[in-house]
């Protein structure tokens, strides 16, 4: 007789297994037909609740992966309550630069005192650096720039801030927007805190402005609030602070004010 066309004795053969030999397997072989019917019924029932367990699965494994991106994301992405990320070069622009030369090509003449200073409030029971005790370097490894990320960003972007104080050339020195405390307002100049250890991240050197004031003749021009240089008791030295780099928290531009 042969098979029809697209099948072959196989088919049928597999068919007659699963529909017929396995029920019957099943049954207690009287009145086997209404028990090989229900038997295979509850097989497809069970086949078909299989399929849908698996659905269900690939769908909470599409809801875990869309989350784990988005967890992913939010922690690549810069953040206010996170640490400020800094970013050097990987080798430092004058490797060893001597502390004369520092205070020449970076105009800072009192640098050297300046840093005595900082080290004699690092702990009362280190050495005290006075002006005829020399120190224990005679240089430091100087960076020209830095930067950092942008605090408040939001889609997860990778956008930096560059920061340059470099005596090459023309020179540049940039003016930054730095965190003197966690109760810091939007402007203002306050003592820094003194270090109680010895640090053993990237600082910076840093020269203060007073508190931004707004004076009603700008308040009747272009309503920009302005700023000067602070000095120390002496009027002609500048407030001065040496601060972990981190603490820096963004660049600002300032305009010289031609009115004065």
């Amino acid at each position: 007789m042969g098979t029809t066309n697209n099948f072959n004795t196989e088919m049928f053969e597999r068919l007659h297994i699963d529909f017929a030999k396995k029920g019957w397997r099943a049954s207690n072989k009287r009145d086997e037909f209404p028990q090989m019917t229900e038997w295979i019924l509850r097989q497809e029932n069970v086949v078909s609740f299989e399929r849908y367990l698996s659905w269900v699965e690939a769908e909470h494994e599409k809801k875990r992966s869309a989350a784990a991106a988005e967890a992913a994301a939010a922690a690549a992405a810069p953040s206010i309550d996170l640490p400020q990320v800094v970013s050097l070069p990987q080798h430092p622009t004058a490797p060893n630069k001597s502390l004369s030369l520092i205070e020449k090509q970076h105009s800072v003449p009192h640098f050297s005192t300046h840093l005595r200073d900082y080290l004699n409030v690092l702990g009362a029971r280190r050495r005290k650096f006075t002006p005829h005790v020399a120190l224990p370097f005679a240089g430091l490894d100087v960076y020209y720039s830095f930067k950092l990320s942008l605090e408040g960003v939001e889609g997860g972007s990778a956008e930096q801030d560059t920061v340059k104080a470099s005596p090459l050339g023309e020179p540049r020195f940039d003016t930054v927007i730095i965190l003197t405390g966690d109760e810091a307002e939007s402007f203002g100049l306050s003592a820094f805190p003194a270090p109680t250890s010895w640090p053993t991240t990237a600082m910076a050197y840093v020269q203060w402005f007073r508190p931004a004031t707004l004076s009603s003749r700008s308040r009747k021009t272009h309503n920009m609030v302005g700023v000067e240089r602070a000095y120390l008791a002496d009027g002609t030295t500048p407030a001065w602070s040496i601060i972990p780099l981190a603490n820096v928290r963004q660049s600002c531009m300032l305009f010289p004010n031609f009115l004065l």
